[in-house]
């Protein structure tokens, strides 16, 4: 990983965190997927069963 000004990238590896926080743990999942959603998913892979056994 390395920063340049006030972005960071990486060279690969798992290392994207997002957090949510919701009045249920289904409503923070939707949450995380809009967010997930809304970045550049040029080479991004991601789980699509977050927090489903919390459900």
């Amino acid at each position: 990983m390395r920063r340049d000004q006030q972005q960071l990238y990486s060279h690969g590896g798992r290392l994207y965190l997002i957090q949510a926080q919701a009045e249920s743990v289904e409503d923070a999942q939707t949450k995380v997927y809009q967010e997930l959603e809304k970045m550049d998913q040029t080479n991004i892979f991601y789980r699509r069963d977050i927090g489903k056994n919390s459900i």
